[in-house]
């Protein structure tokens, strides 16, 4: 069983579906064959359980057609979950008004964290409006000092 041919069928109907692929992987944990695989959208918006379910059975069903697999396994479809990191900030301009976390390489205003709503973005800064107590506040924070980000709940 070949990963690379697994994805050349599967990706047309994860795509189809209105994914994108963010993990296909085979392997065993605890004593059982396992092949997961992690979607996403494209802008990163919620992914509701029964649209899991609907990916999960015409995945199932596909698998069955083309039959790559020899040995018994687990089908574990999901996705990388609500506060998912971002590992290419160039997503970002598809996330102004969602809520985030960044962390820092180098402190502003004695802070290494924040969370908060992006608000704005351009080609070497962002804007994100978070609260201290009632009071609103904002940052501006220059990409290159972003050592980790991730959308929040």
């Amino acid at each position: 069983m070949n990963i690379e041919d697994l994805k050349k069928y599967l990706l047309p109907l994860i795509n189809e579906l209105g994914f994108i692929l963010e993990k296909l992987q085979y392997g065993r944990k605890d004593k059982e064959n396992y092949l997961t695989i992690e979607v996403e959208r494209e802008d990163l918006s919620p992914i509701r359980l029964d649209e899991i379910e609907k990916l999960s059975n015409a995945l199932s069903t596909k698998l069955d057609e083309i039959d790559l697999i020899d040995e018994e396994y687990i089908l574990d479809v999901s996705t990388s979950g609500a506060e998912k990191e971002l590992h290419d900030l160039s997503i970002l301009p598809k996330l102004v008004g969602r809520k985030m976390e960044i962390r820092l390489n180098n402190p502003i205003k004695g802070e290494n964290i924040y969370l908060g709503i992006l608000k704005e973005i351009d080609d070497n800064h962002l804007t994100l409006s978070y609260k201290v107590k009632t009071r609103s506040m904002e940052v501006n924070i220059d990409l290159e000092n972003i050592a980790k980000a991730k959308l929040a709940v």
